[in-house]
């Protein structure tokens, strides 16, 4: 039976139990995934005199070897795993929040669907990150193998015994010089059996073994099904195939669930490079995901373009150098400029209501840990975003600063989730915004402040 270890982002749990050649491969098996994306630290790691103590950082998903599952959760969703109540510890408890949470932002953020309003099957079943995973690539995949699978001209060569295309006259008088019942030929075939085609039946193979959800294992049997004419091949030969594809037009309806089959598949043992065909990684940066999902709630909110990374000028008057400063979010409204700042942290953790200015009074003593886990809204945060304001306005010679906006996730009621302003001292308004990552009707309906509005038409 596998063993199932959970654990949120930025803390640890112990696994004592976990034997040294298990704690190996899934230290190989992470740090092979650390490498294969350029990262300056393993998303996991053994800690303590024996190992015996897991430790995560900012990314969730699974990492799986030598018959043990390690799920990591958001520490948006750490309470839950944390609780006492059997009932809360439940499988369908934990990963009903989880799926509600990351599955809306993912779509959000990463794949820019609208998503729909109804969501009611996803209560049905208990669920595990495979069954979102599995989820989101048959929901992604499903309805554009049902308008159409994709087929191609491909080139094929034989000897058959009746003439099929044409002969290939030089290899017949050579090769087949005395065999009569042989003709060499080629000919085009319109086919199925294409290496993007080959890469979504492999993930949906490998998914159908780990899958629970009801939903999702429907999802996955229905793109097989349509895939039936394409041949079963190994990971590593879909990916082999695949590293040189250019998608045209007629593929690019396809591109969502590529990237995340294309994603899923690479994270299996023989293609990490870890030592053995047991292990499997697939993680997300959760800092990345809130930043994308950030951006898009703000497009569709302000209804204009939101640049992200906006350089606005150096610290430094020198040449060349000079420390250059990016937002994250910049855009314009009738109201002037904005300057927004995404920070995924928990500043709510434990409260009914979002934070307010008001509640920041004592908390500059938190201890460093407590501020890299994000619990508490640091005065380098203030400074930063300020910084940003005065450097765009000697860039535009304004006289008025823009206005500020610093956003976190809020896993509250929707109804109270309400931001805070201030004026900053350099006079920039100084917006505390909450964004919800619970499902919403549309992404832009989560922020909600109805004193902006005011703010815009005074």
């Amino acid at each position: 039976m596998q063993k199932q270890i959970r654990v949120s982002e930025w803390s640890r749990v112990r696994c004592a139990d976990l034997s040294k050649e298990t704690r190996r491969e899934i230290d190989a098996a992470a740090e092979a995934w650390r490498e294969q994306n350029g990262l300056p630290a393993s998303p996991l790691s053994f800690a303590g005199p024996d190992g015996e103590h897991l430790c995560a950082r900012q990314y969730v998903g699974v990492v799986e070897g030598n018959n043990t599952l390690i799920e990591i959760f958001p520490k948006l969703d750490a309470s839950l795993l944390e609780a006492n109540d059997d009932e809360l510890l439940s499988p369908s408890a934990i990963l009903d929040s989880v799926m509600r949470n990351l599955l809306w932002m993912l779509e959000v953020a990463e794949y820019h669907h609208l998503v729909e309003a109804h969501s009611a099957h996803l209560e049905e079943a208990p669920t595990s990150f495979f069954d979102l995973f599995a989820f989101l690539l048959g929901r992604n995949l499903l309805p554009e193998l049902e308008r159409g699978v994709a087929h191609t001209y491909i080139t094929l060569e034989d000897n058959l015994k009746r003439v099929r295309g044409r002969i290939l006259l030089c290899e017949q008088v050579t090769r087949n010089w005395n065999r009569c019942d042989r003709m060499r030929c080629t000919w085009d075939e319109f086919t199925a059996n294409t290496p993007v085609n080959r890469l979504f039946k492999c993930a949906c193979r490998f998914l159908s073994k780990r899958v629970n959800y009801l939903e999702a294992t429907r999802l996955l049997l229905d793109c097989e099904a349509l895939l039936s004419e394409v041949d079963d091949v190994s990971a590593s030969d879909a990916l082999r195939d695949i590293a040189n594809l250019r998608f045209d037009r007629s593929m690019e309806r396809f591109k969502t669930a590529f990237d995340l089959a294309r994603r899923l598949l690479a994270g299996i043992g023989h293609d990490l490079g870890a030592g053995s065909a047991n292990t499997f990684v697939f993680l997300l940066d959760m800092n990345r995901v809130f930043e994308s999902y950030v951006h898009a709630v703000l497009e569709s909110y302000f209804q204009v373009t939101v640049e992200e990374q906006k350089p606005l000028g150096n610290l430094l008057r020198v040449q060349p150098g000079g420390i250059c400063q990016f937002a994250d979010y910049f855009w314009r409204d009738s109201s002037g400029g904005w300057i927004g700042d995404a920070k995924y942290k928990h500043l709510a953790r434990g409260r009914y209501l979002p934070l307010r200015f008001a509640d920041l009074e004592g908390k500059e003593n938190e201890p460093e840990q407590a501020q890299l886990a994000g619990h508490v809204l640091s005065s380098a945060d203030v400074r930063q975003l300020t910084v940003y304001a005065e450097l765009f306005r000697l860039r535009e010679q304004s006289a008025a600063p823009p206005q500020l906006m610093l956003l976190y996730p809020f896993v509250g009621p929707s109804t109270e989730s309400q931001p805070d302003r201030v004026t900053a001292w350099n006079g920039s308004v100084f917006w505390l915004m909450p964004v919800l990552v619970k499902a919403q009707n549309a992404p832009r309906d989560a922020i909600r402040f109805p004193g902006l509005e005011l703010a815009l038409v005074g």
